[in-house]
């Protein structure tokens, strides 16, 4: 069993970084150097299911960030993705055609509950890491 894995055994972020592949690991600290700016506070490592295992979660310290509400990178070795927490409004005022086409698919699968929706996409390289970025920049506009 990988260290991401194994609920019992608290990892560290770097040990999870470890496990991954040189452009999964950039793609993943780019994503999180810009979440540590924009939210202002420091991440917590959870054990989220065994759907996603080990994560770091991010949540906004500041009292507005737009429609988004928190951001979970996933480290899976094998498909590194990040979750996506936010308000369902967001599509009120940015139809899907609107946004990065590399990202459709994903908001195309998004779950909604109440008022928050929730949206996975794998990372795996600079690019997706630099279109995700976009995507959580205009949704943490006001």
């Amino acid at each position: 069993m990988r260290i991401w894995q194994q609920q019992y055994q608290t990892p560290t972020m770097q040990s999870l970084l470890a496990e991954l592949n040189a452009d999964q690991r950039s793609a993943i600290t780019t994503l999180r150097d810009w979440l540590s700016k924009q939210f202002g506070a420091r991440p917590s490592l959870s054990y989220i299911d065994v759907a996603w295992n080990w994560c770091e979660q991010y949540e906004p310290k500041k009292a507005r960030t737009g429609d988004l509400t928190s951001v979970f990178l996933i480290p899976d070795p094998e498909r590194v993705r990040v979750a996506v927490s936010y308000s369902r409004r967001f599509f009120e005022t940015h139809p899907i055609s609107s946004l990065p086409k590399g990202l459709h698919a994903g908001l195309s699968e998004s779950v909604c509950v109440g008022h928050q929706a929730w949206t996975e996409w794998t990372i795996s390289s600079q690019d997706d890491a630099s279109t995700i970025i976009e995507l959580l920049e205009t949704m943490s506009s006001d």
